[in-house]
């Protein structure tokens, strides 16, 4: 499908491995012969630097800090205490809790280590 609308794809993301994952995620654009657009979902730890770094090489990107993510989900969480405890305890929970409830449309994922060698399409579809 090239062309149109760009695919949005997730990723969580951590200060520490930002280096990697602008590597990784940036060979994901490269080699995609769909039009992807990658969103990040800030762990907590993501710097003013990191931000003007993944901006300039991820064209097209998109930050969700962890507070804007914060002010947007723990409403949706409101009458489910155990996610909320769940998310407030363990990291990984915003890739299973964030990632959906911040999505447009389908969900799609990809870890920031992951790394592609040569062009593909059809990823991201179902």
């Amino acid at each position: 499908m090239a062309g149109g609308t760009p695919t949005q794809v997730h990723s969580m993301l951590r200060h520490s491995d930002v280096d990697l994952a602008l590597i990784c995620l940036g060979s994901l654009l490269k080699f995609s012969l769909d039009p992807l657009r990658v969103v990040i979902h800030d762990d907590g730890s993501l710097t003013q630097e990191d931000e003007e770094r993944i901006y300039k090489q991820l064209p097209g990107s998109r930050i969700i800090f962890r507070a804007e993510a914060d002010a947007l989900v723990i409403p949706l969480l409101a009458r489910h205490p155990n996610a909320q405890r769940f998310r407030r305890d363990d990291i990984f929970s915003l890739k299973l809790l964030d990632v959906p409830l911040l999505s447009e449309g389908d969900i799609a994922y990809c870890d920031s280590d992951i790394l592609f060698f040569r062009n593909f399409s059809g990823l991201f579809s179902w």
